[in-house]
């Protein structure tokens, strides 16, 4: 069985380039919420739950190009070399209407760079979206193999058991009104 169910409401959760859930393969320093990157191959990669995210890093004329890759494919390639005084808190990648549920974003130090005297990556943070209160999410399969038991059934009728009543959640309680 499936149940439809509402979703929080427009949600947005934050977290750093530096936090200990992103994980870092190579030579990544940490400052503050920043992580920072000048080598060939270097990944950051953060799974999530959600609808979308946002990327925030640097752009500035010591940045090279970082590939962005999403549920395991190419997205997109990003040049974060700016010829003007750049910005440390620029939206470098947006992704919005992702289906609702678990994705990994994975950045990848090319190496490469434009114009740069250098190649740095400067991430600072992940903004995702949790999917909007109200929408409906459906289709989602609930039932988990669960066990289940009721003290009651509506009207004592087994088109009503507990067997229509799961959602894997043991904090979850179903209710009925006899009256």
């Amino acid at each position: 069985y499936a149940r439809e169910h509402l979703a929080p409401r427009n949600q947005t959760k934050t977290i750093a380039a530096s936090d200990s859930s992103v994980a870092k393969e190579g030579n990544w320093s940490a400052s503050g919420s920043k992580a920072t990157s000048t080598a060939n191959g270097d990944t950051l990669t953060i799974p999530f739950y959600g609808e979308g995210i946002t990327v925030l890093g640097r752009i500035n004329q010591d940045c090279g190009k970082v590939e962005v890759y999403l549920d395991g494919a190419l997205d997109k390639t990003v040049d974060l070399y700016c010829l003007e005084s750049g910005s440390d808190n620029a939206e470098i990648y947006k992704k919005r209407e992702l289906p609702p549920g678990n994705h990994t974003l994975t950045l990848k130090h090319t190496g490469a760079r434009n114009y740069a005297t250098d190649n740095k990556v400067v991430i600072n943070q992940f903004n995702i979206d949790a999917p909007a209160k109200g929408t409906l999410v459906t289709g989602e399969n609930l039932l988990l193999n669960k066990t289940v038991s009721a003290t009651n059934t509506y009207k004592n009728n087994a088109t009503y058991g507990p067997d229509k009543a799961v959602d894997g959640s043991s904090s979850t309680r179903w209710a009925t009104d006899d009256n």
